[in-house]
């Protein structure tokens, strides 16, 4: 956090401006002489810089428990391939040869047919067993040689492919090659297609097919047997979605890191958590049961890493959807019950990095899975930080606009400081004079008034303060220092925090704690008359 409070409280511009002179309002040829010494008094800052404020300015994600405790949230967000790149169709190949006789005495112009029947096995790239495919993308190619030396078609009937409740029937012609051996090709998109295939040897993937030769007889001899060889390829093919069991897919979630700027300020020497927590939030829209494997989970900070280590990472099983658009949501939380987080969050790290990898179906067996054109796996790191826990110098800053414009005859500056402390920690506070690029110019309070006590801390388990303590101080201003303050553009507040007990009691932050300030300025100045 590179300014830990932004924009905490409002700093009244004073303006004080004296146009006329004091002996016009009296008849000075009625007075002899002598001095004249008015005060003239006016507030300076009249605020509260209070941990609400924090959370309303703070770039960072604070929630508030309802009890008021504060906490501070780091999140991250990744996730994994969509299914298309890991469940995957491979492209098919299947080749037929089929030997036509035709019946003897046929005479030009008549037809006769051959129904060959073939039970192609579409075979996946990691055993699966699919029962039905809805076709996004893809094609069915054919490359049909044959030496019949008549007119011919081809019909292609694939009663489990259909589109719209249509069964895929295709008609591909062969012209006649007067008896030499020719080639034709042709191709047919499977978009939109629903694919159900059968398992009658309970590892296969079977899809019915009928390849019908229809013969026209023609002016050549009959030349029979007739051979035909059918090349059939099913390319690139993507899914709607598809139903069965899949298999043991692996496949990766891109690697996260998480910044911690509460760890990454040089305003804080000493931070120590009593109850920090990660939350591991999967949220998984396939159709089949994953397990996470927590690859790489460590903190790091200045180059050294920390390791976390959990009863919980050997057992990360994740669900399986139950339906188009729907996750299955498991939660995984480290907390000091089941994991070092103490220790690795009183590492103070700046930054934590996990990756993960999955493993599809992780315990075997056949299960009923289904996976969506869009199915992943999405995890959401959150890092909670609840203010609970022990702080060592700790500090708080914060600036704003100082105007006041120099009146003549003005001989000292008395500056009334009214503080008050509702934190759980010692503050050793100053305020700073500083020209209009924040550079310091003077400080307004001795070292012997800096020191701001700590509220009183009550018993566990809420430690809350009661009975502020205040402070009031009345600094004197003359002659420089005087001029430094006419000068200045900007205050700058400082409070340096340390629990107490130096650091050694647990204490905890809620919402309306704060520092009140009250800052009065009272001008004295000699007027001759």
């Amino acid at each position: 956090m590179k300014k830990f409070f932004k924009n905490l409280f409002v700093l009244v511009v004073i303006s004080l401006l004296v146009n006329s002179c004091y002996k016009d309002r009296f008849s000075t040829d009625k007075i002899a002489g002598g001095e004249w010494n008015p005060d003239l008094a006016a507030p300076l800052i009249k605020s509260k810089l209070t941990m609400a404020q924090i959370i309303e300015n703070s770039s960072e994600i604070w929630s508030e428990n309802p009890d008021g405790l504060l906490s501070l949230t780091y999140r991250q967000k990744d996730s994994s391939q969509n299914s298309l790149n890991v469940v995957t169709i491979p492209d098919q190949f299947i080749d037929s040869n089929f030997r036509i006789v035709l019946p003897s005495g046929m005479i030009p112009n008549d037809s006769t047919y051959r129904i060959f029947n073939l039970d192609a096995n579409i075979v996946g790239s990691n055993g699966e067993l699919v029962d039905s495919i809805f076709v996004k993308h893809g094609s069915l190619d054919f490359e049909i040689t044959t030496n019949i030396n008549h007119e011919s078609t081809v019909q292609i009937i694939i009663p489990e492919l259909t589109r719209y409740g249509v069964t895929f029937i295709q008609n591909i012609k062969i012209p006649s090659a007067g008896g030499a051996s020719h080639t034709v090709l042709a191709s047919f998109p499977l978009n939109l297609y629903t694919a159900r295939f059968q398992h009658p040897n309970g590892n296969d993937n079977k899809l019915s097919e009928f390849v019908k030769v229809m013969v026209k007889f023609g002016p050549h001899p009959d030349n029979s047997p007739y051979n035909m060889y059918v090349k059939q390829s099913v390319r690139n093919v993507t899914y709607y979605n598809a139903y069965g069991y899949f298999g043991q897919y692996n496949f990766n979630i891109d690697q996260g890191s998480l910044g911690m700027s509460l760890f990454d300020n040089s305003t804080i020497d000493q931070i120590f958590l009593e109850d920090p927590k990660l939350h591991l939030k999967f949220y998984n829209s396939f159709g089949l049961p994953i397990k996470i494997n927590m690859d790489e989970l460590y903190v790091e900070k200045d180059g050294i890493k920390k390791n976390f280590i959990s009863t919980l990472l050997s057992n990360l099983v994740i669900g399986a959807a139950t339906s188009q658009k729907t996750f299955d949501t498991t939660v995984f939380t480290f907390d000091k019950s089941n994991s070092n987080i103490v220790d690795i969050f009183n590492f103070q790290p700046t930054k934590m990095v996990f990756k993960e990898s999955c493993t599809t179906n992780p315990a075997g067996g056949i299960n009923n899975n289904f996976v969506f054109d869009n199915s992943k796996v999405y995890v959401d790191a959150e890092i909670e930080l609840p203010m609970y826990g022990r702080t060592l110098n700790f500090t708080l800053k914060d600036s704003g606009d100082l105007n006041i414009e120099k009146v003549a005859g003005v001989k000292s500056a008395e500056l009334r400081f009214n503080l008050s402390n509702m934190f759980p920690a010692d503050a050793y506070v100053q305020f700073y004079l500083a020209d209009s690029n924040y550079v310091i110019l003077d400080s307004l309070l001795p070292y012997n008034e800096q020191l701001l006590i700590s509220a009183l801390v009550g018993p566990p388990p809420e430690y809350r303060t009661y009975s502020p303590l205040n402070k009031t101080t009345v600094v004197v201003l003359s002659g420089d220092k005087l001029n430094t303050l006419f000068n200045s553009k900007k205050i700058i507040f400082a409070a340096k925090l340390s629990t107490s007990e130096q650091g050694q009691k647990v204490v905890k932050i809620y919402s309306d704690y704060g520092i009140d300030i009250k800052l009065a300025l009272k001008l004295n100045y000699l007027s001759d008359f």
